[in-house]
């Protein structure tokens, strides 16, 4: 799973642990063709997508995809090309019955290895999504009351190269993206505004600025200026 992932369970561990029933998956794809379920989350587990490696020649190109309710939701925008040596980051946690996929564009037969880790439906980690934003304000979490919540970054660490929040934009044209963090009873505008204004052009993923630590009832808020479809965006956190 990478140092990052080794030093965030440490960290958590001090905590509680709060990682129950943990254990590291390797989802393997061979020789990859159409659209494949690399893997789906058993019952009553939830499991943290760290990265996916791959390799091909002549080089491959696709999608890679969560599939929640049957539906598949891009999380790179273009497709990714997996040439001699690929690795991309995801960042994800997925829940019971969901799958991670991969939907092959051009050239198909390559490998695709996904680092996993599984753990009980009970641990407190978690990824805050909006599977389908709407102009204004959509938010993606807000922590539990009596809790607090820190950021996970998309290599599994507590935030520390900066990539907490994630915006796909598949939607036809550029959309204009900002985030708040709200404060609990609170409701979004200039005064809690995180980032600022994003140009983000069709058919991109990008990496969006949120906050690194949340009190009770606080909410991470995104707003884009279209209700156009496939757009979405997610955070991964966990809470305390």
């Amino acid at each position: 799973m990478g140092n990052n992932v080794i030093n965030s369970v440490g960290f958590i561990s001090g905590f509680g642990p709060l990682i129950r029933g943990a254990k590291f998956i390797n989802g393997f794809s061979g020789n990859t063709s159409g659209t494949v379920d690399i893997y789906t989350v058993p019952a009553g587990r939830k499991a943290f997508i760290s990265w996916v490696y791959g390799i091909s020649s002549p080089i491959m190109s696709g999608t890679l995809n969560i599939k929640v309710s049957g539906t598949y939701y891009n999380l790179l925008g273009a497709n990714a090309a997996f040439g001699n040596v690929a690795r991309l980051f995801v960042g994800q946690v997925i829940n019971a019955g969901e799958s991670f996929s991969f939907i092959t564009g051009a050239n198909p037969g390559g490998n695709l290895w996904v680092r996993i880790m599984e753990m009980d439906i009970s641990t407190p980690l978690y990824t805050g999504r909006n599977l389908s934003l709407t102009s204004g304000a959509n938010t993606l979490m807000t922590v539990s009351s009596g809790k607090t919540a820190m950021v996970i970054d998309s290599s599994g660490g507590c935030y520390i190269n900066s990539s907490g929040g994630q915006y796909r934009n598949l939607s036809g044209s550029a959309r204009s993206v900002q985030v708040y963090h709200v404060p609990n009873g609170g409701s979004p505008g200039s005064g809690n505004q995180f980032s600022g204004n994003a140009a983000v052009a069709n058919n991109a993923a990008v990496t969006v600025s949120v906050p690194r630590s949340m009190n009770s009832g606080d909410s991470i808020v995104v707003n884009t200026d279209a209700s156009t479809a496939t757009q979405w965006a997610y955070t991964t956190y966990y809470e305390i």
